[in-house]
């Protein structure tokens, strides 16, 4: 169960909501985690000198542009793409869950291999996505590709 959410609280939430573990990306106590994209050793000097710059130079008392634009029209050009084909956000989770919220919910289903990144399950779960495991091989950790066409084709309504 949810830590910190109230009793009380948590008898008026959605039950799929009530119901999620929270995602800690601090859960595993190793000297170099991949799996949080940080980076054990810092910024090299003159890059940070640039983000301090950059962070004192920006405007703080107005919201930023909510499509940021510029941004989106920089990276489309030096990707040869339209300004259409690039979305951003504020990390990979907000990505991910606004995927969740436009193309899940209980009409379709999530295929994973374990292990893999927990936030698919959370979000799958928090927007009522069916998630169906499909193992690896476990002698040489390979996805089964016919299991996975088969799991990706199970029928999620009639699961609820």
């Amino acid at each position: 169960m949810p830590q910190g959410i109230s009793d009380k609280i948590r008898a008026v939430m959605r039950p799929s909501a009530a119901a999620l573990e929270p995602y800690d990306p601090a859960f595993s106590q190793v000297r170099v985690n991949l799996s949080a994209n940080e980076n054990t050793y810092g910024m090299p000097p003159e890059v940070k000198a640039a983000v301090d710059k950059g962070l004192c130079d920006a405007v703080t008392n107005r919201y930023p542009q909510p499509l940021s634009n510029e941004l989106r029209s920089e990276l489309a050009r030096w990707h040869g793409v339209g300004e259409d084909h690039v979305i951003v956000g504020n990390g990979g989770d907000e990505l991910l869950f606004n995927l969740f919220l436009a193309f899940g919910g209980r009409d379709h289903v999530l295929v994973t291999c374990e292990p893999t990144f927990s936030v698919y399950r959370l979000y799958a779960e928090l927007v009522e996505t069916m998630v169906v495991d499909v193992p690896r091989d476990p002698e040489t950790f390979e996805c089964d590709a016919d299991a996975l066409v088969e799991a990706a084709s199970t029928n999620a309504s009639a699961s609820w």
